[in-house]
């Protein structure tokens, strides 16, 4: 198995802007179809998900079906794939997607605290986020 880099991912999903860009996307997709097992960590899969934000300005939804692609290769081994695709949804519905991961990936646990109260606490209660979201108080 090989793992691989968030500039892979992004090589698999963003149009090719030269040359260059165009002949690196064909060497991806070349290794992609192979009978080669591949792993995306889960940290490479938040880097993505900010990348493809951020520089290219990919949209939640459109971000979301990237990421629901990508867990689908027959190939490839998304850590945590359950966790993203909910991260991602809950970034459909207006969380930032690191926070939606922070959410989902403690799904086991009563709360979440945070001092973000604007951002994320505040949102994540308007959308019933689990666990909870919460802003801890001094006493």
């Amino acid at each position: 198995m090989i793992a691989l880099d968030t500039n892979i991912l992004v090589r698999l999903f963003v149009e090719p802007a030269d040359d260059q860009e165009r002949s690196q996307q064909a060497v991806v997709l070349a290794h992609l179809e192979s009978a080669q097992s591949f792993f995306v960590p889960l940290s490479v899969s938040l880097e993505l998900a900010w990348v493809l934000g951020k520089v290219y300005r990919c949209d939640a939804e459109v971000l979301r079906d990237m990421l629901d692609h990508l867990t689908r290769l027959a190939n490839v081994d998304v850590e945590a794939a359950a966790d993203l695709m909910r991260a991602a949804d809950m970034h459909v519905a207006g969380l930032d997607f690191a926070d939606a991961l922070h959410c989902a990936r403690s799904a086991q646990c009563s709360a979440l605290l945070t001092f973000d109260d604007r951002r994320f606490a505040r949102k994540a209660k308007r959308l019933a986020v689990r666990p909870s979201v919460v802003v801890p108080k001094a006493k």
